[in-house]
């Protein structure tokens, strides 16, 4: 076996270097007036036979060609000739161009050849001419900037796209909005939710080597999907390489308040490694299902729940290891002696590990629910210090495969197999009086353990053809998304004592009483999402008014079910009478040992959970058609306008809490969603850009499965409950102009309208763990300005032309129209709407050393985390911190890379509060107090890469 193994590694570098001492030059040739992709277009070298044709994709290739300079040609009926100088090929180098093609005018007698002097114009044109021309309001980055960022998964990189924001590292804000009202598509296959208690999707499972491009898709049109009101993200993922090649990459990162320094641990199994529960957490082999289990008596129960291993202790280890990552991606470029058929393939694996301490506060003074003025501010129901240790794991495979048969038909199969998991330690120390109970202010000692893994997968089998005569293009996907969350063995054990002076003491409870808020708790949940979707589009080229015009219509359908269950195991004190008290004085690692299961005088094992705490299912059905014309009404006007209409089901299953009977919430929509775009080119490098369009935000399981769970980290309980969908008028209006060497400037201003807006609510504060929910508010209004530029500081000095200054801000205002006291309207901005969002960065990139330093910075303004109190018009408020990093890296050795890089560097705390003197602004002191804390460290990183 090993022995094969080197065969094949050896061959494929073997077949990497098998092509001959020649130069390559390929990109994609598309229309300057609307970003369409010309398929059929003749390129070749000027004073050479070398000629091609450009294929269904817009995507030409001219191989074989020797070292020295050279002249392209490229020509296409309807439009103007180009001739671009000044392209120098080099021997076993691939030449990226894209090339832009302007359309005839109607009153042009003879073809105008336009000449551009050099390839580095053309490719920089091409950029600005595509977002320029783009129909919808949008923005977008590269692979190129990708590189250089310290980013190592998508939900950082994102960080770096105008008006967005990421929580967590890895669920994104768009426009200040809460990342329910935003939707994801991976290579035009729709996303399910990531999370089982939320709708999002985390965008950190996917690491950033494997991206070609990301498009944030701000104004709507009717070949997208319309359940959005902050942006729409499209991540492409990298296809056919240009040429055969193979990669390598590693990197070592060191966190300043976690490397070295003592770390907390949960056991671990022998695939931990590969962010994988191998068993070791599982329910052991044996033990009975709820129904058998509660029908045998104390006695039987207790043989069984000595099955369980003694896990229950603290792990230390004295140092946390150094953070590190690895990633392998290599492609083949297969093509017939004729040119056809291509076959091409580019397949990636990529892993990380990273481990972080961080330590806060966690409180709650209850008053969401009373006055302000009406309690004593100062006097919470719990008071907790936490320390927090995570391993956190991110692992993928990816295979993409592509066949061109000729120019005009393309098939692809795509597939990406991605691991995320992250094994938790949470140490709590503080003072609880609810929690506990009594009169007493009581010391409390708590911890838990949770590890949750996330296996997605994804697999598109889809083909684009063009019909020549017809001028139709036709677009078909078929995908299959498999989501598999694993949460095996969530422990947690709660100790207190009433002085200094007291030893600790186990809080435990009895069979009769259910609580989460108590020690010897075990949980296994598990959840499955299955989404299979087919998108069909079709785009038909004809001419009016002397001009290009398209007619766009298609279908798409999209089915996921998703079930969550799990068992509540707790090991409670068997009998109050007759238990050994003595046992509950007793340390972590040797309190549940097996000698002290025993239904009389020790502990059972309980499983009496109820459906409303551990399952729901349900099933989402979404049918949608659509129609759109892309309209060029003069040379300078041009509008994008058309209805989507979409057939909505959502079914959901689950128990409602103490009466225990189904809870089912089965809703229908049908709506018919318009949108247009309207742009208008005042200038050759300028336009203004006009839009409407109608949209819809839908809640989703676990906002409406009235189903149960307990977080011990934020120390809440979730539950869902019936809701309806949101709908929302958006409108903007929008100025760019651009400037050579990708130079520009944007200015946006938006008005959205919201009936029936989803936010997140605190039902119950305290006394021993907050209680949250959603609601419906009755309507909300919301307004930004948006400003985005470019610029680099070649007007100080031609050398420093690859200095650039980029910079996007936006100023958000919301408001949320709740019922306040008897008539009275009571407005606060809408929950979690930030006031503002801010990125900017100072970037050097030289091709010719091959140096590139980033500087980058992003901050967003305080938003409500949580609404409550009277009629909800009090609020938690979350503060976050800003970010600061830094990354330089260099090539070596001709395809080295080597990178450095500072993450975090202000590493400030993450802070939400009670703002009681409504300033929406934090004071440490009185009025405000802290409800949650949270610190961060700065991590550092060192890689090395190489490219074969």
């Amino acid at each position: 076996m090993q022995s094969k193994l080197y065969l094949i590694i050896a061959l494929f570098f073997i077949s990497t270097y098998s092509f001959s001492q020649s130069g390559i030059i390929t990109g994609k040739i598309t229309d300057a007036s609307n970003n369409q992709v010309l398929i059929g277009a003749t390129v070749s070298v000027k004073n050479s036979k070398a000629k091609t044709l450009s294929d269904v994709d817009g995507v030409y290739r001219i191989g074989n060609l020797t070292a020295g300079e050279y002249t392209l040609e490229v020509t296409y009926i309807g439009f103007s000739p180009k001739e671009i100088s000044g392209i120098t090929i080099e021997n076993n180098k691939v030449l990226s161009l894209n090339i832009t093609l302007d359309p005839q005018s109607n009153t042009t007698i003879q073809a105008v050849v336009v000449t551009t002097t050099s390839v580095k114009k053309e490719n920089i044109n091409s950029i600005l001419i595509a977002r320029k021309n783009a129909a919808v309001v949008s923005d977008a980055i590269s692979a190129d900037i990708i590189r250089k960022s310290p980013d190592k998964n998508i939900g950082e990189v994102l960080k770096r796209v105008s008006g967005v924001t990421v929580q967590d590292n890895k669920f994104i804000v768009i426009r200040g909005m809460s990342d329910r009202y935003n939707e994801a598509m991976l290579n035009g296959a729709l996303l399910p939710s990531t999370e089982p208690d939320r709708k999002t999707f985390a965008f950190d499972i996917f690491p950033s080597d494997i991206v070609d491009n990301i498009t944030i898709i701000k104004s709507a049109l009717p070949e997208y999907p319309a359940t959005f009101a902050g942006g729409l993200t499209q991540v492409n993922l990298k296809d056919v390489p240009d040429k055969n090649f193979f990669s390598i990459k590693g990197g070592l990162g060191y966190n300043t308040i976690t490397t070295g320094k003592t770390f907390y641990r949960d056991q671990r199994g022998s695939s931990d490694f590969f962010g994988l529960d191998d068993g070791t957490r599982a329910i052991p082999a044996g033990f009975p299902d709820q129904a058998d289990y509660n029908s045998y008596n104390p006695k039987r129960q207790v043989k069984y729940a000595t099955l369980f291993p003694n896990d229950w202790n603290l792990e230390k280890s004295a140092s946390a290891p150094v953070n590190g990552s690895f990633q392998l991606s290599g492609g083949f470029n297969a093509i017939g002696k004729s040119g056809y058929p291509k076959l091409g393939g580019i397949f990636g694996a990529s892993y990380s590990s990273t481990y972080k301490y961080s330590s806060g506060t966690v409180r709650d003074y209850g008053v969401i629910n009373l006055l302000p003025d009406s309690v004593d501010k100062g006097y919470p129901y719990y008071d907790f210090r936490d320390s927090n240790y995570v391993h956190s794991v991110l692992s993928s495979v990816l295979a993409n495969f592509a066949l061109k048969i000729d120019p005009n038909n393309k098939f692809f199969f795509n597939n990406l197999l991605a691991i995320n998991s992250s094994n938790q330690t949470d140490v709590r120390h503080g003072s609880a009086v609810q929690v506990i109970g009594g009169d007493f202010d009581s010391a409390y000692f708590a911890y838990a353990h949770y590890f949750q893994s996330n296996v997605i997968y994804n697999t598109q089998l889809g083909g684009e053809h063009y019909l020549k005569k017809l001028k139709l293009r036709i677009k078909w996907l078929g995908y299959y998304t498999k989501f598999h969350r694993e949460e095996p063995d969530y422990r947690q054990m709660i100790y207190y004592r009433n002085s200094e002076a007291d030893p600790y003491v186990a809080y435990l409870s009895s069979p009769t009483l259910f609580t989460t808020v108590t020690g010897g708790l075990r949980l296994f949940f598990e959840t499955n999402d299955e989404a299979k979707g087919t998108n069909i589009d079709l785009n038909k080229s004809f001419q009016l008014f002397h001009q290009n015009q398209a007619l766009k219509f298609g279908f798409a359908y999209y089915y996921d079910t998703r079930t969550r269950d799990g068992r509540f195991l707790r090991n409670d004190i068997g009998n109050a009478d007759d238990y050994d008290r003595s046992l509950s004085y007793l340390p972590p690692n040797k309190i549940f040992a097996e000698q002290n299961f025993d239904y009389k005088t020790g502990f059972v094992t309980t499983d009496f959970a109820q459906p409303a705490w551990i399952t729901y299912n349900g099933s989402i059905k979404n049918t949608a058609g659509y129609i759109m014309l892309d309209n060029k009404l003069t040379e300078k006007l041009r509008l994008a306008w058309g209805v989507r209409y979409e057939d909505y089901n959502n079914r959901v299953v689950s128990y409602q809490p103490n009466v225990q009977e189904p809870y089912i919430v089965d809703s229908t929509f049908h709506d018919f969603l318009p949108s247009a775009n309207l742009i208008y080119s005042v200038l050759p490098k300028s336009n203004i850009r006009f839009s409407y369009s109608k949209t819809v935000a839908r809640p989703l399981y676990r906002e409406l499965a009235a189903t149960l769970f307990y977080d011990f980290f934020q120390n809440i309980t979730y539950y869902g409950t019936s809701l309806t969908e949101t709908h929302i008028d958006n409108y903007e209006i929008r100025w760019e102009q651009y400037f050579k060497n990708a130079q520009y400037y944007s200015l946006s201003g938006y008005y959205k309208k919201f009936k029936d807006p989803i936010e997140q609510k605190v039902a119950i504060p305290g006394a021993d763990s907050k209680t949250v929910t959603w609601q419906n508010a009755p309507s909300a209004e919301l307004w930004g300005i948006e400003g985005e530029f470019r610029k680099n500081f070649d007007f100080i000095a031609p050398a420093l032309q690859d200095l650039y200054f980029y910079a996007n801000a936006s100023y958000i205002h919301s408001i949320a129209f709740v019922a306040g006291n008897g008539s009275d309207t009571m407005n606060r901005p809408l929950q979690g709407q930030s006031p503002y969002v801010i990125n900017a960065s100072l970037q050097y990139s030289s091709d010719k050393t091959g140096l590139n330093i980033s500087v980058l910075y992003n901050s967003i303004g305080a938003r409500i985390a949580y609404v409550g109190g009277p009629n909800n018009t009090y609020a938690v408020w979350e503060k976050p911190h800003s970010v600061l990093d830094f990354k330089i890296s260099k090539t070596v050795l001709k395809n080295g890379l080597v990178e450095f890089s500072l993450a975090d560097i202000l590493h400030k705390e993450d802070v939400l509060y009670e703002n009681f003197d409504d300033n929406k602004q934090y004071n440490p002191d009185y009025p405000d107090v802290l409800t949650q804390s949270r610190s961060n460290g700065l991590v550092a990183t060192f890689t090395i890469g190489y490219r074969f």
